[in-house]
């Protein structure tokens, strides 16, 4: 009869803590799921490119979490543990009823949208405790389900629509005035038009991707 060796078994009792603090995560429970970290874990995601360094930081951006998706869950369709780490695949799913920090840190209104993303996560482990978290999702996805690319769109038609009419205001106010007096306005009017429209693009282009 094989014996499992012991790297099989630190690679077993790794996708069990992960397992169990994904569970602890899922129940909402933050003090049982940083119990599986060590004190000194880094957590890395799209929201915190920098790291979240320490359990109590960790304990303030997950609280923050709950506060923004009151329902998030998180469903893991793949893991995978290879020596000292474990790499877990799934979708997050959750109604936005809060404010919600995004990339950029910058907060946002709630917008009362549910989303439904994929998600990867790579764990680092140390003794039987989680010492590294890198987290993986589309931004662009995330902030199109939750409506923000189209408001996007609608203030870059804005912006053009603004520059349009600036110029032509310029131009009948200033009708029978020197030239030189037109073109400050219409200068600031094309620049509207120009950043409108390059804004407009890469909305347009961003939502294609993501919808």
């Amino acid at each position: 009869m094989l014996q499992m060796s012991e790297h099989d078994t630190t690679e077993e009792e790794n996708l069990r803590i992960v397992k169990s603090a994904i569970e602890a995560h899922n129940a909402h429970d933050v003090s049982h799921a940083v119990a599986y970290e060590a004190e000194s874990i880094v957590h890395y995601s799209p929201a915190h490119p920098k790291g979240v360094k320490g359990r109590e930081s960790v304990i303030s951006a997950m609280t923050a979490d709950f506060v923004a998706f009151a329902d998030i869950q998180f469903k893991a369709d793949r893991m995978i543990g290879e020596g000292d780490s474990v790499s877990v695949h799934g979708v997050l799913t959750g109604i936005n009823t809060g404010p919600f920090l995004t990339g950029k840190s910058r907060t946002v209104k709630a917008s009362n949208k549910q989303i439904q993303i994929p998600q990867a996560y790579f764990y680092r482990l140390n003794g039987g405790k989680i010492v590294e978290t890198h987290e993986f999702w589309d931004t662009r996805r995330l902030m199109a389900q939750l409506g923000f690319l189209r408001k996007n769109v609608f203030r870059a038609f804005f912006l053009v629509a603004f520059g349009l009419i600036l110029i032509v205001a310029n131009a009948l106010i200033f009708y029978r005035s020197d030239v030189l007096l037109q073109l400050p306005g219409l200068l600031a009017g094309i620049l509207e038009i120009v950043l409108g429209t390059r804004w407009l693009g890469k909305s347009l282009l961003v939502l294609s991707r993501t919808e």
